[in-house]
């Protein structure tokens, strides 16, 4: 919705200063001919303008013949440039923020939804067993996209998540596996 509103004020913008642009520079000019024949010629004119990929040679026809028309362009260019453009980065920066943000969250809910479920296939009896996280670990050894885990690297993975050292693991203490894993093997 923000972005879209900012599209909106920018396509009144657009239409208001083509109006204009068509009324200073009739078509007869120099001016009217190559840039402002009609409403929507002025507006795609000035919609290129606002990207300043064309900023001299707009304004250059007429104000070879009139230094006051320097004034339009300069309002148009200066609000348009400053303003208007810089609030629309600012609206797109903020909606990626927020889509970031639900998507984080939206990660954050799946893996979480994955630990409670690995969990529930790995334990017996509330807890899993070490015996059981070193076959886990032999297991993803199988995977090229996981970094290998050798028996010693399995025992201080275990060791670190053991947070009790009662030789099993709780279900507080496996939610800790991804974040154990990542900062051990790199």
């Amino acid at each position: 919705p923000g972005v879209l509103n900012i599209f909106m004020l920018m396509l009144i913008y657009l239409a208001f200063f083509a109006w204009l642009g068509v009324i200073f520079f009739p078509a007869d000019t120099d001016e009217g001919k190559q840039y402002f024949q009609g409403l929507g010629g002025g507006m795609w004119s000035l919609l290129i303008l606002l990207t300043t990929a064309n900023f001299p040679d707009v304004m250059m026809p007429v104000y070879n013949d009139n230094r006051e028309s320097f004034l339009f362009f300069f309002v148009f260019v200066g609000f348009g440039v400053f303003f208007l453009v810089n609030m629309l980065t600012a609206v797109i920066f903020n909606v990626y923020g927020q889509t970031r943000d639900k998507t984080l969250e939206s990660t954050r809910t799946i893996q979480a939804e994955g630990l409670r479920t690995a969990y529930g296939l790995l334990e017996r009896n509330g807890t899993i067993s070490t015996d059981v996280l070193k076959r886990l670990f032999t297991e993803l050894n199988h995977y090229h996209d996981i970094s290998y885990i050798n028996p010693e690297n399995a025992d201080r993975l275990i060791a670190a998540l053991d947070q009790n050292n009662d030789g099993e693991i709780s279900q507080d203490e496996f939610d800790h596996i991804i974040a154990v894993l990542s900062r051990e093997i790199r």
